[in-house]
């Protein structure tokens, strides 16, 4: 499972240093960011622990804003195929 998950962050990294489908690499990367922060926040509760945590989820929010307009098609209520 560490390597899957692994394999996933280091994909996506690339992608975003690339600017390699940035929104699929944001999407990808937040169910991981999500792990680490409730990890830190209840199963390993250290003083601090989640604050980088914290910070990547915060550049995460940053760039998913940024690239908004491109989450738009995700949201349709009643899609039909083309």
């Amino acid at each position: 499972m560490f390597k899957l998950v692994g394999g996933t962050q280091l994909v996506a990294g690339v992608m975003l240093l690339f600017g390699l489908f940035v929104p699929l690499a944001l999407i990808l990367l937040m169910p991981v960011l999500v792990n680490i922060i409730l990890f830190h926040l209840y199963l390993s509760p250290a003083p601090g622990a989640f604050a980088p945590g914290i910070v990547l989820m915060v550049l995460e929010l940053y760039l998913a804003w940024v690239y908004r307009d491109y989450y738009r098609s995700l949201f349709v209520i009643r899609a039909k195929p083309h």
